[in-house]
């Protein structure tokens, strides 16, 4: 069986809940109210990190997808070339935006590094959706797609619940 120090569990609460740069140092109180299990899973840590960058990325999509339907655009080829030439510009900022300062204590970087895959879906969505979409289509896929991200980040406590749910049934003590 694997044990921790309370100075890992400390450093597993704050890696979890608080952006790298902040300097707090919680009480044993936190430690319990953050944190009841004895162990901090990495893997769980991981898929929490995940399950936001794709709610990031799903409302990057919804955008530039809402944005030109409310400037009357309708999904036409040079519109989505232009979305994908947005995408592609976030995939070759992805370090830059990797090191994005945190806000409002929560780390963005690691989340923003991600949006490029929103433009991309969102552009998939549109093919999978209605290639020929009027402009208030295009709002209606983008508002689609915003409310799936959205859905997920909501959901994101009832994931949390089965994944910790799966690690204490699994004989190792977690599920990764």
């Amino acid at each position: 069986m694997h044990t921790d120090t309370n100075t890992d569990r400390y450093k597993c609460v704050l890696r979890r809940h608080r952006a790298p740069t902040d300097t707090l140092v919680p009480t044993p109180a936190d430690s319990k109210a953050l944190n009841p299990r004895p162990t901090c899973l990495p893997v769980m840590t991981d898929w929490r990190e995940q399950t936001l960058s794709v709610t990031f990325a799903l409302l990057a999509g919804s955008v530039v997808l809402i944005v030109p339907g409310l400037a009357g655009l309708g999904a036409s080829l040079p519109l989505l070339v232009a979305v994908l030439g947005v995408g592609v510009s976030l995939a070759t900022l992805r370090r830059r935006l990797a090191e994005l300062p945190p806000l409002m204590g929560q780390a963005v970087g690691p989340h923003a590094r991600d949006l490029w895959v929103g433009p991309v879906v969102a552009v998939l969505a549109v093919f999978v959706v209605e290639p020929s979409a009027t402009a208030g289509e295009l709002q209606s896929i983008g508002g689609l797609l915003g409310f799936v991200g959205m859905v997920n980040y909501f959901l994101r406590p009832l994931y949390l619940f089965l994944f910790g749910l799966a690690g204490r049934l699994l004989p190792n003590g977690h599920s990764g």
